[in-house]
């Protein structure tokens, strides 16, 4: 289980045997150890909905502007909202009830909940309130990534006002994000549909 630790990376260090997951791990911590990011040239990343993932190369902050959108009316049941959805975790945005958005709201569900978190994030950025997460919304999210890069698999750190979330790119750049309440388990940020609770507890 994750939990929300102000200005510290949620990244598993207990891999459970997974030696892909370690190397990660150890990627990301000998750079961070060396005082490094490692600098890329800045490739532009050249990704959209119709790849069927959200996919970067490159610099990260440039992994989201072509990306989405998301919204109840658009791939509003997919692993690509899980992903957004820990985006407004980590910004410590307000649920209708006025309590912060937790990791319980991650369910891969763009429901009235995500709705209302994903407007107070825009207005908070200056954006147009609209509660779709669209171009403008993922361009203005992926300025928060940071790149720890380790080979073939990299770590990528999104940087919130209230806290941070670890997600990595596999191979072929797609984003991966953890599952809520199992330790070690990432799913990837497709657009297609997710089953029911496939956030919280895998698919």
């Amino acid at each position: 289980m994750f939990e929300r630790v102000t200005g510290t990376t949620l990244l598993p260090i207990n891999t459970g045997g997974n030696m892909a997951l370690r190397k990660r791990v150890l990627a990301a911590a000998a750079a961070i150890a060396t005082g490094g990011v490692l600098a890329l040239a800045p490739t532009p990343a050249s990704a959209s909905v119709s790849q069927g993932y959200v996919i970067g190369v490159g610099a990260a902050t440039d992994d989201w502007g072509d990306e989405g959108p998301l919204s109840a009316s658009q791939h509003s049941k997919s692993y690509a909202v899980g992903l957004w959805q820990w985006v407004l975790w980590a910004e410590g945005v307000k649920e209708p009830n006025g309590t912060q958005f937790d990791m319980g709201d991650i369910d891969c569900r763009f429901g009235s909940t995500t709705t209302y978190a994903t407007k107070q994030l825009q207005a908070r950025w200056h954006l147009s309130q609209d509660g779709i997460v669209g171009k403008d919304t993922f361009s203005r999210a992926d300025n928060e990534l940071v790149l720890f890069a380790g080979g073939a698999i990299d770590d990528v750190t999104y940087g919130g006002n209230d806290g941070e979330i670890g997600f990595w790119r596999d191979e072929l750049g797609q984003y991966n994000f953890p599952v809520v309440y199992e330790d070690n388990e990432y799913l990837t940020a497709s657009y297609a549909n997710a089953p029911a609770e496939a956030c919280q507890y895998g698919s």
